[in-house]
């Protein structure tokens, strides 16, 4: 009798504590529209942004873009220029940004809060090449080859992300993933495991870089490659660093349905509001 009222006492406390760690969860979908800035400089472009409003999950429709804000642009402190609206939410500077120059931007308009955000843009990244003949295809009539890369990385934190497009008869593809690639400072976080590839793994969208434990040093690694191919070797500022990773991650999200996969909030460095205020620098390699 007593080990009868003990065990019912037991599930009686359990159910209890269970109970007590239920929580109720409620989204709010209906959260006040914002900015949203979106502006990525580079010094071989001149300077354009987009402006819109954000909308809610539920919302199907596209962005609102917003025309009748000011857009002021800061180099390294002081006032650069405004930037010139030129519809659909467009807007633009005919100003190339300096390597080096710390930016901030700032967005004005008398229904919202002000926008702040800012950003140093990186040198170009100094990156050599050797190329090896493996075969010749006939059918396409390109040339197979094993490409010896080396980033020669700049001191101070750094982060690279490469990706490649093909030219095959007149018709440039993008590249989607980067294979065949083995070193150590290669960010692992869209690796994808297949025994089929050279090396067993293969990287999905781009592959990041990263200088974490080798600053300043020969970035070296080898790459498959056709010739018509264009390497673009892109030197991303923090901000947008970020933002690329993140936003790969959650498109790997929605297209792999992984059971204990966590949500991931693309990243946003823009203050008041959302979206992106970063700066890169990419070097093209043509094989």
């Amino acid at each position: 009798m007593r080990r009868n009222y003990l065990f019912i006492l037991i599930i009686i406390l359990g159910a209890t504590l269970f109970s007590s760690c239920e929580k109720d969860v409620t989204f709010e979908f209906n959260k006040p529209a914002k900015l949203s800035l979106n502006c990525i400089l580079n010094p071989d472009s001149t300077i354009t942004a987009r402006l819109t409003l954000s909308k809610n999950i539920e919302n199907t429709t596209t962005f609102q873009p917003v025309d009748d804000a000011i857009i002021v642009l800061y180099e390294n402190g002081t006032e650069l220029d405004t930037l010139a609206p030129v519809g659909e939410g467009n807007y633009y500077l005919n100003y190339y940004p300096e390597p080096l120059s710390e930016y901030e931007i700032t967005v004005m308009h008398p229904d919202f809060e002000t926008l702040n955000a800012s950003t140093t843009v990186p040198q170009k990244p100094n990156v050599s090449h050797q190329p090896d003949t493996i075969e010749y295809t006939e059918q396409g009539r390109f040339f197979w080859l094993d490409v010896y890369y080396e980033i020669h990385d700049i001191p101070g934190p750094n982060s690279y992300w490469l990706y490649w497009k093909h030219t095959l008869h007149g018709v440039t593809y993008a590249g989607g993933s980067a294979s065949m690639i083995q070193a150590p400072f290669i960010d692992d976080f869209n690796r994808q495991i297949d025994t089929e590839e050279e090396y067993g793994i293969w990287y999905n969208y781009y592959v990041r870089i990263s200088d974490v434990g080798y600053d300043g040093e020969i970035l070296a690694f080898n790459k498959s490659s056709k010739t018509g191919s264009f390497y673009n070797v892109v030197s991303a500022d923090e901000h947008y660093d970020k933002y690329i990773k993140s936003s790969v991650e959650v498109r790997l999200n929605s297209e792999y349905d992984l059971p204990f996969k966590e949500p991931v909030q693309i990243y946003s460095n823009i203050e008041n509001g959302y979206g992106i205020f970063g700066s890169c620098a990419i070097t093209t390699i043509k094989l």
